[in-house]
């Protein structure tokens, strides 16, 4: 199997800020003041992570909130651009494997 690896650095702020907003189980129940103290809104789509394998696939990592909760959003994309895979949300930043077509994607978070 072919294995595709690459490396994304995060500062410790950065990566303990994902984090927490990743665990926060319901954005309805916090108050206004709650939100703003952990920085939290609803509705919202924030790109973290574009990252481009050796290969020319690439894999976007994006921190996306709805009603209720934070989550994850990573999708795969093919060098040709023609295919999409959306990964299972994990609801932490943690580095991710994923197996497509008999290569092994690996990203690994580096904290600094």
């Amino acid at each position: 199997m072919i294995k595709c690896e690459e490396i994304v650095y995060v500062s410790k702020k950065e990566f303990d800020r994902i984090n927490r907003l990743l665990a926060i189980e319901s954005l309805e129940e916090m108050t206004d003041n709650e939100l703003l103290e952990q920085g939290a809104n609803t509705d919202v789509c924030e790109g973290l992570f574009y990252v481009e394998f050796g290969d020319g696939s690439i894999m976007n990592i994006d921190l996306c909130s709805g009603q209720h909760n934070y989550y994850d959003d990573v999708v795969w994309t093919s060098a040709d651009g023609k295919r999409d895979i959306i990964l299972d949300c994990a609801y932490k930043l943690d580095d991710i494997e994923v197996e497509i077509d008999s290569k092994l994607y690996v990203v690994k978070f580096k904290i600094q």
